[in-house]
């Protein structure tokens, strides 16, 4: 079998299956498309479909949106093993893609068993019918248990003075983060919303307003918590008591500040690709092999476990003094012991907000490393 472009050479095959009444009823549009319509159409959007070959003959073709995914097979064609099979070569080389599929179409077990897990909530009513939407994401494990389902991803928040910011954010970023979050990352394992006390009115108000806009979700798609703890070691105090609470139940943790957010709904896939063996810790940018220079990445619980007696118990309130050391000594006990730490530098690029340049008055945007590389993390 071979999958090649689409051309206009194809059109009459691509109607003869597409205006099948057997291929029709299971499609969003239902409509019969004439040549001159369908010649129109391939003109004007030059798509990336692909015609599915069996030994030189055209039996199906696979139709393609962005991510979106779908296979349509010539009725002379089904029930031979051909969709599967070119449902894989299309695949192998995707860490990502969607489709839409009738709940009660017998294609949905074939789906399942590729690795398409289908998104809560996300469903249209074509026809008097349910019309879902499936994901398929490289982060998958033995048992159809996603990695994204094994991750605490903890977020570090802070209403009091901001070296970045001359007045109170917070209630932007936790929008931003919720957004992001039941869009894209809708079965990860829990989300802590950890907030650093200011002992000011504004803690109390964040934490209503979480609770309140995840309320009105509906169907809330993430588990949550939220943790008020006193501002002891800043962020890196947060995120050390969140890890000693939750290393058992979760393979992984992802920190991340409250002004910084993803910029890709795979990102994941890009920390999580750099582990290799004793790797414990893939951070956006690394200092000389031991410390993290941009602390936002991705910890393996799994290798603390048996040694998370080791992660310290950060300490100190301000920027300056005893707090500013906590980012160099964030995780090296690990280091020490022999863990490796290492970035994605090498696959992606991260944008920072410099506050502390003395040249510029205002908070600049660094670039790390390359710009050709995808965007990761980027400053809200």
């Amino acid at each position: 079998m071979i999958l090649r472009k689409l051309t206009v050479d194809d059109l009459n095959f691509l109607l003869e299956v597409r205006n099948h009444e057997s291929t029709r009823k299971f499609l969003e549009n239902d409509s019969e498309f004439t040549y001159d319509e369908c010649k129109l159409w391939f003109e004007s959007n030059n798509p990336l479909w692909f015609i599915i070959e069996v030994d030189e003959e055209s039996v199906g073709y696979i139709r393609t949106n962005g991510d979106e995914v779908g296979c349509d097979m010539h009725p002379d064609f089904r029930k031979k093993g051909y969709a599967r099979q070119a449902y894989n070569l299309y695949l192998e080389n995707k860490k990502y893609a969607t489709l839409w599929v009738f709940e009660n179409n017998f294609a949905k077990k074939l789906y399942e068993s590729l690795g398409f897990v289908e998104v809560v909530g996300e469903v249209k009513t074509i026809r008097d019918s349910n019309y879902i939407k499936m994901v398929y994401d490289e982060l998958i494990l033995d048992g159809n248990l996603k990695v994204v389902q094994n991750v605490n991803y903890i977020i570090s928040f802070y209403n009091g003075p901001r070296r970045c910011y001359g007045n109170n954010r917070s209630i932007e970023f936790a929008t931003k983060h919720i957004e992001f979050l039941n869009n894209y990352l809708p079965n990860i394992g829990l989300v802590s919303f950890v907030i650093q006390e200011s002992k000011t009115p504004l803690d109390e108000e964040l934490i209503e307003f979480i609770k309140t806009t995840i309320g009105s979700l509906g169907d809330v798609k993430f588990n949550y918590e939220i943790i008020l703890r006193k501002n002891e070691g800043l962020s890196y105090g947060g995120f050390s008591e969140v890890m000693r609470k939750n290393h058992t139940k979760y393979g992984w943790s992802f920190i991340i500040e409250d002004d910084y957010i993803p910029n890709s709904k795979d990102f994941l896939n890009y920390f999580w690709g750099e582990f290799k063996q004793d790797v414990i810790y893939v951070t956006s940018l690394l200092h000389r092999q031991n410390f993290a220079s941009i602390s936002t990445g991705m910890i393996s619980n799994n290798l603390m476990r048996g040694n998370i007696h080791l992660l310290k118990e950060y300490i100190g309130d301000g920027y300056h003094g005893v707090g500013g050391g906590n980012q160099t000594h964030f995780m090296t006990e690990f280091y020490q012991l022999g863990f490796c730490f290492t970035d994605i530098c090498e696959v992606a690029h991260t944008i920072f907000l410099n506050c502390g340049d003395p040249h510029s008055p205002e908070p600049v945007n660094i670039t790390y490393h390359n710009e050709l590389l995808p965007l990761i993390i980027k400053p809200i």
